[in-house]
């Protein structure tokens, strides 16, 4: 049987904006690759637990071609064939007159695999368009809209009317906006007006459109608040659209994420970005490892994350109650920090456990990594007081960032589960909410248990190891 392989990650630039795409019982995860110019890498899987990796597929251009570098775009299947829309950069193009820095451009193939660049096919912005695309024209995303019996195309641009700067000097910014457009044969495109007019973002990125029963949700990512995927949701696919109260996909590290549907389930793909140096304290970088959530749907239409079947079923659940004072542990800590060093932690490995806090506890969770003594670790903690889920670094050196985000939390009581691969952790709680993170430098040691500022019970903790 093959090792399990999670958060794949292609060398030597990592993987970039995904574009998965579901075909004959695999996904297809067509992927940027590359640093200041980029080509198109494919993986292959079928299951999530192993990736087959099919080199580049569609290469950029010359420096005097339009897609000099490629952005990203989506895959649509017409009359047998498939048809590759995607981002033409060249930044040179920018001040020459008649020429577009940023130009939408089309790859044809019968296999997915081997594309031809199609030469006649290009859609760059109008001098009578409603929108201007001198910042931002980019990221198409096509899909059949049966409602309206037309093909759907929304891309990343800006409005020709915006907010005005607070001062002169200064650039008009929150002009982003998603913006729509119709065909009925994919050459043709009819501007309709936008579908979501942020006000706020500059480039509302990569942007999704689907529907799951009665909801339809637009995804995208934006870069000037904190580098984070945000959803919107409505009844209707031309909106009004509304933002639920915690309207984040992950946390800051996992970015430009779309969807792919195999009939069943709808799987966000994304990256979570690597860390300069391979350093915890590191600067984010673009680009970085495969990471998945399969989504789900409250009563309340608002979107939840938990971790593929295919990834859970891959590792055999080994119960660690030996290792527990009792079948319910319960920390005390006071006003303090308490806490229970478990089992040794291998690098790859999933990890469940059940809480139970008491009102007013500050906060509860896992321990990884930790060295006797807890001289050193990694921590995920739950602060219900606060609603948040973190992941931090216990003694934390003076430039680690923490990282948290929103997770709502009803009652008293929570299941957490961490999946921990390379240099990759996924967190989720209850199976709704999911926080992707990189840690680099702390390797073997020991999970634990811990409280802060309460008390807490723990129970059901089992650590998973993969089937080999």
């Amino acid at each position: 049987m093959r090792r399990m392989r999670l958060f794949y990650e292609a060398a030597p630039a990592g993987c970039g904006d995904f574009i998965p795409f579901w075909h004959d019982g695999a996904y297809y995860l067509f992927y940027l690759h590359g640093r200041e110019r980029l080509d198109v890498g494919l993986l292959v899987t079928s299951d999530w637990t192993n990736v087959q990796d099919k080199g580049i597929v569609l290469a950029k251009g010359g420096d005097d071609d339009q897609d000099r570098s490629i952005g990203t775009g989506c895959i649509v299947r017409r009359d047998e064939r498939f048809h590759f829309y995607y981002t033409g950069f060249n930044p040179a193009f920018k001040s020459r007159e008649g020429a577009h820095e940023q130009v939408l451009m089309r790859a044809v193939s019968d296999d997915l695999v081997h594309w031809t660049k199609d030469a006649d096919w290009r859609l760059a912005p109008g001098p009578s368009s409603r929108y201007r695309g001198d910042e931002a024209w980019r990221d198409p995303h096509i899909f059949r809209n049966e409602e309206d019996g037309r093909y759907w195309m929304i891309l990343t641009t800006q409005t020709r009317e915006g907010p005005a700067p607070e001062r002169a000097s200064e650039r008009r910014t929150g002009l982003g906006c998603v913006a729509l457009f119709a065909s009925d044969d994919l050459d043709e495109w009819e501007e309709r007006d936008p579908l979501l007019a942020t006000g706020w973002y500059d480039a509302p990125e990569c942007p999704d459109l689907f529907r799951i029963g009665d909801w339809w949700y637009l995804l995208f990512s934006e870069y000037r608040d904190l580098w984070t995927m945000h959803y919107r949701m409505s009844r209707s696919p031309r909106g009004p659209w509304l933002a639920p109260a915690d309207d984040a996909l992950d946390g800051k590290a996992f970015y430009a994420a779309k969807t792919a549907f195999d009939g069943e389930r709808r799987m966000l793909v994304g990256w979570t970005a690597g860390k300069e140096g391979g350093k915890d304290g590191g600067k984010y970088e673009w680009g970085g490892c495969l990471t998945v959530h399969e989504l789900g749907q409250r009563p309340d239409g608002t979107l939840t994350m938990r971790p593929p079947d295919s990834i859970e079923r891959g590792f055999r659940s080994a119960a660690t109650s030996a290792a527990l004072r009792a079948p319910v542990e319960t920390i005390d800590a006071g006003a303090g920090l308490r806490y229970d060093l478990l089992s040794e932690m291998p690098d790859l490995c999933m990890i469940s456990v059940e809480l139970e806090w008491e009102p007013g506890t500050a906060g509860c969770g896992l321990l990884l990594h930790a060295a006797p003594g807890l001289n050193d670790g990694y921590m995920l903690w739950l602060e219900p007081g606060r609603g948040v889920l973190k992941f931090d670094r216990w003694l934390r050196p003076w430039d680690y960032p923490a990282m948290e985000r929103t997770c709502a939390l009803s009652g008293t009581r929570a299941r957490l589960k961490a999946i921990r691969s390379g240099t990759t952790i996924a967190v989720y709680v209850n199976d709704e909410t999911a926080l992707s993170a990189r840690a680099y430098e702390l390797q073997g040691g020991r999970f634990g248990l811990f409280a802060s500022g309460g008390r807490a019970a723990f129970r059901n903790v089992s650590i998973g190891t993969p089937e080999l």
